[in-house]
């Protein structure tokens, strides 16, 4: 009989404690929030990056308007969509190392293969990056496929499709243009702005489908003041990252599979070529490590002069590779990202809320920016490591579609009603008891 009398009471203190002590839906164990993204009809693929020192981060997706603005901590400050005659396409956004300024390419996109749409629309675009204040833009008439800033927070580069590479000042005054023989996709520049390296279109499977003259090289290294260095033809689809002083270059084509290094005078050591293509790689500062990855996620680690280190294997199709500073290696291991030191001895990981699409990796500290098929997760300290008292700090917010206004960053997810309620009623059922007893 007193158990009977006791039970409102016991209820009312079962339910009070639920309030406390009921999780918070949605948020991971290491403070995440990763929510899912709004309906995406295009099916887009965000693209990402961060400045050196890690305080400012971009997203976009290419071929689409907008732009997204970070800081180092996840917090949006701010995002714009490009307009101009007709919808352009933002086909590359590039970070100063200072993260203080964004530079963007905007063009506006032709109809069909063949099809080049000259306009004064088609522009290079400076942003301030903690206001999103337009600076500058500059007319590149040919469509500017990419945007970059040199390493040393100096100049601002754009290479077109007509194969110019433009260098502006960063008050937009043109410092000069160099010719390349091949549409310029994308740019790379050393830390100390020595070497600037551009793949362009090689042209090779249009030139065999539509029997199109082959573009001579696809593969160029300018010095500082445009002069060109060397070129080379890969016969492909390139990507290709340089040392922090410019005196190693290294290139993958993604299609055969094959790894070239070059020195700074064009002196080329092919390496391994893997039959199913390289996805992915990635080049430390001081040029004494490089990490492959292949379509179907395997890890090839390698010296700096090309000697085979190590092989990682990791769930099939996973994607996202970074080293961040000299010696570590960061990595996607389907919904796991992973850091492993150049030893192959792995440091810490981090579950997140799905496959992990893209890295992002400061060079100057450990911050780390991460693209899952639904998030964009921030590591301002890098990936919490287990005893050090580094856990919890990663920051998860809801990646943008090109569709909609951008969301709110939210970090938690109301407790649902029912739980308050029923815990209301307890505590009332066991006050009338105690009361009726007295």
């Amino acid at each position: 009989m007193h158990t009977l009398r006791s039970f409102p009471l016991v209820t009312c203190l079962i339910l009070c404690s639920l309030i406390i002590t009921v999780p918070v839906f949605g948020q991971s164990s290491a403070g995440q929030n990763c929510l899912p993204l709004p309906d995406n009809e295009q099916n887009h693929t965000g693209l990402i990056g961060i400045a050196d020192n890690g305080q400012l981060a971009t997203l976009y997706y290419q071929n689409v308007p907008e732009l997204f603005v970070y800081n180092g901590n996840g917090s949006l400050l701010w995002n714009v969509t490009l307009s101009a005659g007709q919808t352009p396409w933002l086909s590359s956004a590039g970070i100063a190392p200072d993260g203080s300024v964004v530079a963007v390419a905007r063009l506006v996109p032709g109809c069909c293969h063949g099809t080049v749409t000259n306009t004064t629309s088609n522009k290079l675009i400076l942003f301030d990056a903690a206001t999103g204040t337009k600076i500058w833009e500059y007319p590149t008439y040919s469509p500017p496929l990419s945007a970059v800033i040199s390493g040393n927070n100096r100049d601002i580069l754009a290479g077109t499709q007509d194969g110019r590479i433009i260098c502006l000042d960063r008050n937009g005054t043109l410092r000069w243009t160099a010719q390349a023989d091949a549409p310029v996709l994308s740019l790379v520049s050393s830390r100390d702005g020595s070497t600037i390296v551009a793949t362009g279109d090689s042209n090779y499977l249009f030139s065999k489908t539509y029997h199109e003259p082959l573009s001579p090289h696809d593969l160029f290294a300018f010095s500082e003041n445009g002069t060109l260095l060397w070129n080379y033809q890969t016969q492909g689809w390139n990507a290709a990252l340089v040392s922090d002083d410019g005196s190693e270059i290294a290139a993958i084509e993604k299609v055969s599979g094959t790894l070239r290094l070059f020195n700074r005078t064009g002196l080329v050591a092919v390496k391994s070529v893997y039959p199913g293509g390289l996805e992915s790689f990635s080049l430390a500062g001081d040029k004494n490590l490089i990490v492959t990855r292949t379509p179907q996620g395997d890890v090839y680690s390698f010296t700096g002069t090309g000697s085979r280190a190590w092989t990682l294997p990791a769930e099939w199709g996973s994607r996202g590779i970074a080293i961040t500073g000299t010696d570590t290696v960061v990595l996607g291991d389907g919904d796991t990202l992973r850091q492993y030191s150049q030893s192959r001895t792995q440091i810490a990981n981090q579950s997140l809320d799905g496959p992990v699409q893209a890295i992002a990796a400061a060079r100057d500290t450990g911050a780390i920016v991460v693209a899952t098929d639904r998030s964009l997760c921030f590591f301002p300290q890098g990936i919490p490591t287990p005893g050090t008292g580094n856990s919890g700090s990663g920051v998860t917010v809801t990646t943008q579609s090109p569709q909609g206004p951008a969301p709110t960053p939210s970090h938690e997810t109301p407790v649902g009603p029912l739980v308050p309620v029923l815990a209301l009623f307890g505590c009332g059922l066991g006050i009338a008891s105690i009361k009726k007893r007295r």
